[in-house]
């Protein structure tokens, strides 16, 4: 009995080791490149939400979050936090904090519509 279950252990980590996971939904096509694709023409991706960046423990090169207190996006690149990297268009008393960038110029193209 021992030996048959350490069999279908070693089994199971071996054909672990081979299987490569992709998740698509709402396709047909998978991108054979990505991970993760979303497909929906009517549905849209939300990142998380939290508060502030500090709230975030142990956070992770290329983390995304919306960050509440500040109504934008941003990055967690080279071991920190980014300054807003879109900001929220339809907030009129939102100020980019970098103004000039190329957010600020699609957030302008966007209040125009």
């Amino acid at each position: 009995m021992i030996n048959k279950t350490k069999t279908i252990i070693l089994l199971a980590f071996t054909w672990g080791s081979f299987v490569s996971a992709q998740i698509g939904i709402k396709t047909d096509n998978l991108n054979p490149s990505v991970d993760l694709e979303l497909g929906s023409a009517d549905k849209a991706l939300i990142l998380n939400r939290v508060a502030n960046t500090n709230t975030v423990s142990n956070p992770a090169n290329g983390m995304l979050i919306y960050d509440m207190s500040e109504d934008c996006v941003k990055v967690y690149q080279a071991d920190k936090w980014s300054k807003c990297i879109w900001n929220n268009p339809l907030n009129p008393l939102h100020k980019s904090p970098n103004p000039g960038t190329g957010s600020s110029v699609v957030q302008e193209s966007i209040l125009k519509k």
